[in-house]
């Protein structure tokens, strides 16, 4: 059972020294014939625990044997089941999509379901029966999430199954059911029914959430890294050198008065016209969770305070030192360009830190309210002429409780900067370039990637408008800014020198840049 999960990408413990997992509680399930249980499994580590939902389904026989030839990753035990002198080969499978339907007719007849310990109830929010689809739909495993894994019925429901059990007020359920009681029309899915553990012990703990499925072409990283190949592509070409494209990029300095160079608007006129597009449904989230305060205490602004503004750096500083100490470790083990730009960024640890500080004071006219929280580039999604925000459930890694904290919109505008970033690195790494015009294309793409930033922030405040959710002065939306900017690079570097190694060169340069 612990090999099966450490397999899965939503498992969050890989790098957690883990000794046993074994089965706390068990839900039963049934359709028709066929028996499912939703499973509950605690994985002790060295270090503390967690505890994980597993749908579990039985099959044997012939079912047994189309399972082992289409999907042999699902099966994590074989066992033989014996009833007086009869015996079954088969075996237990994650059975997601299996009992997807048996979750939805759970949700649908309210009843819940006992188990050894709890019970699972179904919440339904929406007032519309034909949200949610008859027996008749398709069902297939979606690939949005990764952290948790998504069922998609037809083109009309997706089911997100929770597989990290935590109890508490879970973000994304709670601001689904807010919107939708207030019923304020947002770039956000509908959210048409939440499915919930109970016991004696402990907060309700969401284990599912049904949604309106909204038709699309991919997520708006698939979009960003096609329209950048073709930015790339056209790098190369005798139109480029019309345009004066030479081995020197412009450069971004982010200054007020910039404009951006005439050569980036005739390559990539279009992706900017769409992440000004991205901009506007980004504000209109952010003033939708800000009207969300008018009626409910769990999303009332609240300013800034002196004290909070110093607990800003508090948490960043922490952050860097870790990040630094790891760096100092690593850097003997580098290759020596990235160790040389390593050093560099070593020396400069007090200028980091100073730029950082400058959060603390003077005291900031601005509220902080709910956020995504996570938003970058995989968060939204392209339908072909609009985009949709998903996944509010806040960043993964933080404790449940702290994802409802109310920060300032400008964490979420950092995070999309970050992410055109990756973008425009990323699709330098797909290997489909000559190793001579790397240099050439890199420095363009980082500087494209800076004014795309640019034009999505400056869309976005225009679209906020004369609201409190940024500072009235420019010059503290700027530095306010720039220390969001550092702080998410800073959290970059420990991610990827603990996950991707190869890839801290990017936000290295982002803390340079």
């Amino acid at each position: 059972l612990l090999g099966y999960l450490r397999a899965q990408r939503w498992f969050r413990g890989k790098a957690r020294s883990a000794s046993s997992a074994f089965v706390v509680d068990s839900v039963p399930l049934t359709r028709g014939s066929e028996r499912f249980a939703l499973a509950f499994v605690r994985v002790e580590y060295t270090d503390g625990h967690e505890t994980y939902l597993l749908p579990v389904g039985f099959a044997a026989g012939q079912a047994f044997e189309r399972l082992s030839r289409k999907h042999p990753e699902s099966i994590f035990a074989r066992l033989t089941v014996t009833q007086g002198e009869g015996a079954e080969e088969g075996g237990l499978y994650d059975a997601s999509s299996s009992d997807a339907f048996a979750l939805l007719a759970m949700v649908r007849s309210g009843q819940p379901l006992q188990g050894r310990a709890g019970t699972v109830a179904g919440s339904i929010v929406t007032d519309d029966p034909s949200a949610l689809p008859d027996d008749a739909t398709e069902v297939k495993s979606g690939t949005f999430d990764q952290t948790n894994s998504v069922v998609v019925f037809g083109e009309k429901l997706l089911l997100k199954l929770v597989r990290l059990v935590e109890h508490g007020l879970q973000a994304e359920a709670e601001i689904g059911r807010a919107l939708t009681a207030q019923g304020t029309q947002t770039q956000v899915p509908k959210l048409l029914f939440t499915l919930e553990y109970h016991d004696r012990k402990n907060p309700p703990a969401t284990l599912a959430l049904g949604s309106q499925f909204v038709p699309n072409r991919g997520d708006a990283w698939a979009l960003s890294l096609e329209w950048l190949d073709t930015f790339y592509e056209k790098l190369l070409t005798p139109e480029a050198q019309r345009l004066g494209v030479g081995d020197d990029a412009p450069r971004f300095t982010f200054g007020a008065s910039e404009t951006v160079p005439p050569a980036l608007v005739a390559l990539a006129s279009p992706y900017f016209r769409l992440v000004e597009q991205l901009a506007d449904r980004t504000a209109e989230l952010h003033l939708a969770l800000l009207a969300l305060g008018e009626r409910d205490p769990a999303f009332r602004p609240e300013p800034f305070t002196i004290l909070y503004q110093q607990s800003i750096y508090q948490s960043a500083r922490g952050v860097l030192g870790r990040t630094f100490e790891l760096l100092r470790k690593q850097a003997p083990y580098m290759a020596e360009e990235r160790r040389a730009l390593v050093t560099r960024l070593l020396a400069r640890e007090r200028d980091v830190d100073h730029r950082l500080r400058t959060v603390t004071s003077p005291l900031i006219d601005v509220v902080r309210v709910r956020i995504h929280g996570d938003l970058h580039l995989g968060q939204v999604l392209f339908t072909g002429d609009d985009f949709v925000i998903i996944d509010l459930e806040g960043e993964p890694a933080r404790p449940i409780h702290e994802r409802r904290y109310k920060r300032c919109v400008l964490r979420d505008v950092a995070g999309m900067i970050r992410s055109f970033q990756y973008a425009a690195e990323s699709t330098l790494r797909r290997g489909r370039e000559r190793p001579e015009d790397m240099p050439r294309l890199r420095g363009w793409g980082a500087s494209l990637a800076a004014w795309i930033g640019r034009s999505y922030t400056q869309r976005y405040l225009a679209r906020l408008g004369d609201v409190p959710l940024v500072p009235r002065d420019p010059d503290e939306t700027r530095r306010l800014l720039l220390v969001y900017l550092l702080e998410k690079c800073v959290y970059e570097i420990g991610y990827e020198l603990n996950n991707r190694p190869d890839w801290v060169g990017i936000p290295l340069r982002g803390i340079r840049e």
